[in-house]
């Protein structure tokens, strides 16, 4: 059964991101710092994912101490999570959690705008719109 995907993004002032997917049956919560080094890289590495130039990709969440790993595996996208306290693994369709990533970061970038604060740095922001493109022609 297909259950309806829902994804926030928040970063805080210390330049931590936090993007938290749900589906009906489990919570995916990407925790990392230093958002303009990992968002870029991120965007980048799910513009493979969708494109079929990759099959898997690894975050270093730096001082939050997360390490995921993302593999494409088919319709799928399989996500392994290591912390010091937690080894766990989730299973996601792959379109619907692109589609809840998109649409979570474009709430956020909306709400950025709507305080008159500046979106992201320009790097981000260049990702983003790869992945943004990818996503349309994937669909």
């Amino acid at each position: 059964m297909d259950f309806l995907y829902t994804a926030n993004c928040k970063i805080n002032e210390y330049d931590d991101v936090e993007i938290v997917v749900k589906d009906g049956e489990q919570i995916f919560h990407f925790r990392v710092a230093l958002k303009d080094i990992v968002l870029p890289e991120f965007f980048s590495n799910m513009t493979r994912l969708t494109q079929g130039k990759s099959n898997s990709f690894s975050v270093d969440g730096f001082s939050l101490m997360t390490y995921y790993k993302f593999t494409r595996n088919g319709s799928y996208v399989d996500i392994q999570l290591k912390d010091s306290h937690i080894r766990k693994s989730y299973r996601f369709k792959f379109e619907l959690f692109l589609k809840a990533i998109h649409g979570a970061f474009k709430t956020y970038l909306r709400e950025q705008r709507l305080k008159g604060e500046p979106e992201e740095n320009v790097d981000i922001l260049i990702r983003w719109e790869e992945f943004e493109r990818a996503l349309k022609l994937f669909s």
